[in-house]
């Protein structure tokens, strides 16, 4: 089936700031063709037996779980289930795929199953497996080419690791199953590292909930192998309605500009909030209102690139669809 390319632009006032604008700009159809995303369809099957503790019907599925856009508008998607990495180019064609089975999937990228991956500005592609077997991460080139294998104990430790996050500038956190945290920067290793956002002016960045009327922005530096950091800073994000439910990071922009989605009691439509680096408000607007019809392990959350651009992509009956915010 031939992928099906839209483009549909909305724009969406936002309250007196500048205008987003969301353009729907692929989609990629269902299938286990070359230009397809393969899914299997949710289904009910009956378990009886001592391999598993329950017993009776369980729904059984799979698709994409994990969603990625690069520099260049290119998007990757990969599933545990399944076990695949595709990566598509702006026409819904195939840039790398490196799905079980396939003549581009090579088991020394992965050893075991598909954990994480991560693409960065060169357009390099960093695949994390299963930790427990796999004692480094590889980095590979579109074309199969094994580029390196990173491990911040050696390749020849025999201690596994793999990706757990990411932040600005190519940084990456790493996560060793015996040894904890470690930093991935400019071609270099250090102790420790944190899930949390690393941006440009070397601070990590995280936000949770504070309450009904405000998200508090964690702002953490020089974390330990365990995580932890060596000093924190608090700051509390207003929301002048005090009908917060929840709320979060998403990110840091290569302009210092934070990113924060939070859901409120007068809306069934998540919205997202643009700070600058003082925390003045920019901008702000609701994503899409999703229309989820096929499985997801985890519904992609909004994708921040460093230019700023934000990604949504939701899986519908006839294929993903992939969605950017760009500001105006």
């Amino acid at each position: 089936m031939k992928c099906l390319a839209l483009i549909m632009a909305i724009a969406f006032p936002a309250s007196g700031f500048a205008e987003y604008t969301v353009s729907e700009i692929l989609v990629i159809p269902w299938g286990d063709g070359q230009n397809e995303l393969e899914i299997w369809e949710p289904s009910l099957e009956y378990h009886d037996g001592p391999e598993i503790d329950t017993v009776g019907y369980l729904e059984v599925g799979g698709g994409p779980d994990i969603t990625f856009a690069d520099r260049q508008d290119n998007f990757y998607f990969m599933s545990y289930s399944i076990s695949y990495l595709k990566g598509f180019d702006i026409n819904g064609n195939v840039i790398v795929d490196y799905s079980q089975g396939k003549t581009q999937f090579n088991d020394e990228f992965f050893r075991g199953m598909f954990i994480n991956f991560y693409v960065d500005s060169l357009g390099r592609i960093y695949c994390g497996g299963d930790m427990i077997v796999k004692r480094y991460v590889a980095v590979t080139d579109r074309n199969n080419n094994l580029l390196d294998k990173l491990n911040p104990l050696g390749v020849e430790s025999g201690i596994g690791c793999t990706i757990l996050d990411w932040g600005s500038d190519d940084v990456l956190t790493f996560l060793s199953f015996e040894m904890g945290l470690y930093t991935y920067r400019n071609g270099q290793f250090y102790e420790g590292g944190s899930d949390a956002w690393y941006a440009r002016d070397g601070y990590y960045y995280s936000g949770i909930t504070g309450g009904p009327s405000s998200i508090k922005l964690i702002k953490m530096a020089d974390p330990d192998t365990a995580g932890r950091p060596s000093w924190a800073d608090t700051m509390h994000v207003p929301f002048e309605s005090g009908n917060l439910i929840s709320g979060g990071l998403i990110g840091v922009d290569d302009s210092m500009r934070f990113y924060i989605e939070y859901l409120d009691s007068s809306s069934t439509q998540w919205g997202i909030r643009v700070y600058d680096q003082n925390l003045v408000l920019l901008d702000e607007f609701r994503r899409l209102p999703r229309q989820e019809n096929h499985y997801l392990i985890d519904t992609p959350y909004p994708f921040l690139r460093h230019d700023g651009n934000i990604y949504e992509f939701h899986c519908r009956d006839d294929g993903m669809h992939v969605f950017r915010w760009s500001r105006q």
